[in-house]
């Protein structure tokens, strides 16, 4: 009887108790942790090793190549990190649903990303479910890549965000981005090609510019937008944004941030060729100079046009 006890408390010693956590645990667990430490927990059991191959958000960062980088065995130049990140795409046994991709860190720790990389993973990434995908570049001037229309085509997509990137936007039919719910763009331009030409985006809820150039170019139908946000622009030629292009967008938001300086509309639009924004509830300006008559008025023409208005939160712009 003793000896059966002795065994039975062995055999619980010996047990692996996060092993047999449950597969949604794991998946929380892997979830809060960065990738390159995510991919190291497969060395701990083959339960581990099934949870990181059906983790399905991946973080390629700054801090995924550098800690790659001081890994033990790790030889700099031997294994590109181009090839690390298609093996890991590659290796996945259920969907990529987030997906996030630092272009400039692997340009740096690299230097041999080609388009059709690039190319490889967005094909990958469209076909295996991703809901939510972040692109950035912080250096664009070093070299232009395009996004391909698997991306903008992709019908399970739901967030997009550009982050200073060098890519092409192309928006060439009505179909672009059918099923996004929100779509943010930071310091991208907008040429010229895409003047002229109406995409119709039946579900966004949320579209966000930032720092972006040619904003008027993307043109864009949103029946159920309820958030627009337009920041950190200026008002020159390439930047601003004309009052016909904001005015239809009033129709339907609920929330509108803007840059005070783009209520500087042109001259010959009057205010009562404004729609009414009868669901807009929510306004935030930012850098408002108060001594700027054209921007006082601006805003009060706005304030006459939202006659559901609950909050007005306004951040003055103070120059010494």
């Amino acid at each position: 009887m003793v000896s059966c006890s002795r065994r039975k408390l062995e055999a619980d010693a010996r047990r692996d108790v996060m092993s047999e956590l449950p597969a949604n645990v794991k998946e929380m667990i892997l979830e809060r942790l960065p990738t390159h430490e995510a991919a190291r927990t497969s060395l701990l059991s083959t339960h581990w090793k099934d949870a990181w191959l059906r983790l399905g958000q991946l973080v390629f960062d700054s801090n995924f190549f550098t800690r790659v980088r001081k890994t033990k065995g790790y030889i700099d130049g031997k294994v590109p990190f181009v090839k690390i990140i298609t093996y890991i795409l590659l290796q996945r046994v259920g969907p990529v649903k987030k997906f996030t991709i630092c272009i400039n860190s692997l340009i740096i720790f690299d230097g041999k990303l080609q388009q059709s990389d690039l190319d490889q993973w967005y094909l990958f990434l469209s076909r295996n479910g991703v809901e939510e995908l972040h692109i950035s570049h912080h250096n664009p001037w070093e070299r232009h890549y395009k996004l391909p229309f698997c991306i903008v085509l992709c019908p399970t997509i739901k967030q997009l965000r550009f982050q200073s990137l060098g890519f092409d936007c192309p928006i060439y039919a009505p179909s672009n981005f059918p099923c996004f719910s929100s779509l943010a763009f930071r310091s991208v331009v907008f040429n010229h090609n895409a003047n002229g030409i109406v995409s119709t985006l039946p579900n966004l809820e949320k579209l966000d510019f930032r720092y972006c150039q040619g904003i008027c170019n993307f043109k864009i139908k949103a029946p159920k937008l309820e958030s627009l946000s337009i920041t950190s622009t200026d008002t020159g030629p390439s930047f601003g944004v004309e009052s016909r292009w904001f005015a239809p967008h009033l129709k339907a938001i609920k929330a509108l941030c803007l840059e005070a300086s783009l209520l500087l509309w042109e001259e010959d639009v009057e205010v009562a060729s404004f729609p009414t924004a009868i669901n807009l509830q929510v306004i935030k300006l930012h850098s408002f100079d108060f001594a700027n008559e054209k921007q006082l008025m601006g805003v009060l023409q706005l304030l006459q046009k939202s006659p559901n208005l609950c909050e007005l939160d306004i951040k003055a712009e103070f120059s010494i």
